[in-house]
């Protein structure tokens, strides 16, 4: 059987799961909101608050994915993230209370969920930004740890805060392994779905351990091409998947040696688009995989300074939508505040709506006016050459 259980026992599984899935489809979904609940009332009811718990069952893929977007679309604005992480209930509800564990303190924790939710679930940048400000906090307070938990309208801890919470520093580890890395498997399988930022060129991961065998994987991006190299320590045979995304389409061919491969499928629409390949990986042989595809714009993720003592003020990044040559930036921050978002290829950039682009290949964006210390939205669009 999978793992040394018995078949019966892994097919009893496998129905409990699916029964679990299909109940939490049906009962957590609201018709209303078209969004998953996190709780009910005591009759019943959907619980109307937005909060992140409902990402654990995102983090393990459990829902549709087109309510799970648009459950996770609700969470990114600054209603509930702060530059320190996210608010375990949104400011605008009547029940917040900025240092109550479950009322709208943040609580890295949970920042361990959502950002694992937005990593797999099309929002990578989004997801990025919650892991930094995640793992930014391990440099503050005690050194090498995180503190259990912060207040909801200020960067500080209470005083009743631990300073060496672990489950707070699993809000660093898991992301980068299961959203950023995208790491997973068992004994008889290797998955690396990784993704990074746009303007990474070189990862490294070390003794990735599956089963009893040990893996070393190298990314890598040169010009418009990602290679991937595994290199295993075992005598196992396992089947790699390994999904990458391919910017502004697949170019050419996909180069492989030291396997063949068994499946390549192309999934996603324009500058969204992914490559899923996969091929068995023999005793300790290494494997090399290149990909190239076209260039186009992307936008990179939001990386907001917040020191001690500060008030929410950073930049939200909300959606990224593209239609043809077309790109729609939807955004968040403080009325009549500038702020800076990096985007790649600005050679590729025609003309630019709702921002200004600077040299450095940043667009500058202008908030509307409003009242002082409140966020508003603002959209811009940027206008592509057709590769």
């Amino acid at each position: 059987g999978e793992g040394g259980v018995d078949a019966a026992s892994v097919e009893q599984i496998r129905m409990v799961q699916n029964r679990a899935e299909k109940a939490f489809r049906k009962r957590f979904h609201d018709p209303e909101r078209d969004f998953y609940a996190y709780a009910f009332s005591p009759d019943g009811d959907h619980i109307k608050e937005t909060s992140p718990w409902n990402c654990v069952a995102f983090t393990f893929d459990v829902g549709e994915e087109s309510v799970i977007r648009q459950s996770l679309r609700r969470m990114i604005g600054a209603s509930l993230l702060t530059d320190w992480g996210v608010r375990s209930i949104s400011n605008e509800s009547a029940h917040f209370s900025p240092l109550n564990y479950n009322y709208g303190a943040v609580w890295p924790f949970l920042n361990s969920w959502i950002s694992c939710a937005l990593f797999r679930h099309g929002y990578p940048q989004q997801g990025y930004t919650v892991l930094k400000a995640t793992a930014g906090q391990t440099f503050r307070g005690q050194l090498g740890a995180i503190h259990e938990v912060f207040s909801g309208s200020l960067h500080a801890w209470p005083q009743e805060s631990v300073s060496h919470q672990g489950f707070s520093t699993a809000g660093a580890v898991l992301p980068t392994v299961r959203g950023l890395l995208g790491l997973d498997g068992s004994a008889d399988t290797l998955a690396f779905v990784p993704r990074f930022p746009e303007d990474w060129e070189r990862v490294e991961v070390h003794n990735h351990i599956l089963g009893e065998t040990s893996y070393d994987l190298t990314w890598t991006r040169d010009g418009d091409q990602q290679i991937v190299r595994i290199l295993p320590d075992g005598n196992r045979t396992v089947t790699a998947v390994v999904e990458l995304p391919l910017s502004g389409g697949l170019k050419g061919e996909v180069a492989i040696s030291g396997a063949e491969l068994t499946r390549q499928e192309v999934f996603g629409g324009h500058g969204e688009e992914r490559i899923r390949l996969a091929f068995p990986v023999q005793g300790d042989e290494p494997v090399r995989i290149a990909v190239s595809s076209h260039p186009t714009v992307q936008v990179l993720p939001v990386i907001n300074d917040s020191e001690l003592g500060d008030r929410n003020r950073g930049l939200k990044l909300l959606t990224v939508e593209r239609k043809g040559t077309t790109i729609r930036i939807d955004v968040e921050g403080l009325a009549g505040q500038e702020y800076r978002l990096g985007i790649t290829h600005p050679e590729l950039v025609v003309r630019v709506q709702g921002a200004r682009l600077y040299d450095d290949g940043s667009l500058e964006v202008t908030m509307p006016t409003g009242d002082a210390g409140q966020f508003v939205e603002w959209g811009l669009t940027v206008h592509v050459e057709q590769w």
